[in-house]
């Protein structure tokens, strides 16, 4: 593996200056392969300007450059679906790529290649064709950035493993299913707590209803029972108070009559 890397990063010192040199990257064909979201397999995708690419003319030679760039089991990959942009952007590339901001208002036309390939269960490798020219800068689309692999290819050169990419693709999938599932869960115990706190609310609404209710039951039947027992207290003081009236008159009779006596008896 130190190896491999260090031949890598030969190839990096010596590429890096000649694209400095050549014109900002615009001599290279820009590759990303990533896994099928059809099922098994891979889309890859390669794009090349032509409008200020010195080793290009025009757009008939930019889609053979493309078409005949790589070979599939020393075979190349057929006819594949394209598209043309003025723009070429991608936050995954691992190099920058040319654009009109970053070379002074230079007009750039982007002209781009993809298959769908298959391994068949196989260990597969792509190969860059050996009588091609531009190099290729190769990298893979994975679910971490930081994990993924990228190369600079030259003619001959052989990719890295796609049959470890599939491997990585089917782990990343698992990965991202259990997630799935956690989250799942994770809103159907959120919407249950949302159902079960909503039942206690009315739960709570009905019984602190009902102990109103009662409360202002309760305080009727006392007024009312106050009122009912207010009016015979009402009425015996009235009856005593007439009885009391008709005593004080039966003593002033008397008086008057014990002082008529009174008088009769002096007079004799």
């Amino acid at each position: 593996m130190p190896k491999v890397f260090g031949w890598l990063f030969a190839a990096c010192l010596l590429i890096l200056p000649w694209l400095s040199a050549c014109g900002h990257g615009s001599e290279f064909i820009f590759a990303r392969i990533k896994p099928s979201p059809d099922g098994p397999g891979w889309e890859l995708e390669a794009s090349i300007e032509f409008l200020d690419n010195p080793l290009v003319e025009d757009r008939e030679e930019a889609r053979l450059a493309l078409t005949e760039v790589f070979r599939w089991e020393a075979v190349t990959l057929g006819v594949p679906w394209w598209e043309e942009s003025a723009e070429l952007k991608d936050e995954a590339a691992p190099v920058p790529m040319p654009s009109a901001t970053e070379d002074g208002g230079t007009e750039h036309r982007w002209l781009t290649a993809r298959w769908s390939l298959s391994s068949e269960g196989k260990e597969r490798q792509l190969q860059v064709d050996r009588k091609t020219k531009q190099a290729v800068v190769l990298w893979e689309v994975t679910v971490d950035p930081e994990e993924a692999r990228w190369q600079i290819l030259l003619a001959g050169d052989h990719s890295f493993s796609l049959r470890e990419l599939e491997e990585e693709s089917d782990k990343n999938a698992e990965t991202s299913a259990a997630k799935r599932a956690i989250e799942d869960r994770s809103e159907a115990i959120g919407s249950r707590l949302i159902v079960l706190g909503g039942a206690a609310g009315v739960l709570l609404l009905a019984v602190s209803s009902l102990a109103l209710l009662k409360r202002r039951s309760w305080d009727g039947v006392r007024s009312l029972a106050g009122r009912e027992l207010e009016q015979p207290v009402k009425l015996a003081d009235r009856r005593m108070g007439g009885q009391a009236e008709q005593i004080k008159k039966q003593d002033n009779v008397s008086t008057s009559s014990a002082k008529r006596i009174s008088g009769a008896s002096r007079a004799l």
